[in-house]
């Protein structure tokens, strides 16, 4: 392996055994289809995730796509800020709000 990737790989483990940062734990919400399921736990342990089974233990939460019309609920999201090569949108569902920043392609 590289010298660089080692130095890299090797201050990685340092960060995480000071707890300077924090593994991400994922849990998956039950409402997800399974093919979208085993597409994200791949992405979680590409990304040296790890994915968990309680709501409580995780530091990220995956939602399935909201679907307004066979829910009966609203939704609408919009374009707040563009940034270089990000956007900042906000998304709005039955009066629950988010934002994300989101890398354009």
């Amino acid at each position: 392996m590289d010298r660089n990737v080692e130095m890299f790989m090797q201050i990685q483990r340092s960060l995480l055994q000071n707890r300077v940062i924090v593994q991400p734990a994922i849990y998956l919400r039950p409402e997800i289809d399974k093919i979208s399921t085993v597409k994200l736990k791949d992405i979680v342990k590409r990304h040296l995730g790890i994915v968990v089974e309680k709501p409580s233990e995780s530091t990220h939460v995956v939602y399935p796509q909201p679907n307004a019309r066979e829910e009966g609920g609203t939704a609408h999201s919009s374009v707040c800020l563009t940034l270089l090569n990000y956007i900042l949108l906000s998304a709005v569902y039955d009066n629950a709000g988010v934002k994300v920043l989101v890398p354009c392609q």
